[in-house]
């Protein structure tokens, strides 16, 4: 299994769709806690995680 590259989303990249952008198959985008009010395109064999799970990380793209 092959390890990709962790995105630190707001830390190296302030949306989640930025760090989508360049992410490749195999990355890991990793939030920070909060509600995430974002759309996100283009993750196709890329993990989006919340750094201190999903309790604690929401992602709402709803309420863009």
């Amino acid at each position: 299994m092959v390890m990709g590259e962790v995105l630190r989303v707001p830390e190296e990249y302030p949306t989640i769709q930025e760090a989508a952008d360049i992410a490749v198959q195999g990355d890991i985008i990793d939030l920070a806690p909060g509600i995430w009010n974002q759309r996100v395109w283009g993750l196709s064999g890329v993990t989006l995680r919340g750094r201190e799970g999903f309790s604690k990380t929401i992602l709402d793209g709803a309420n863009e």
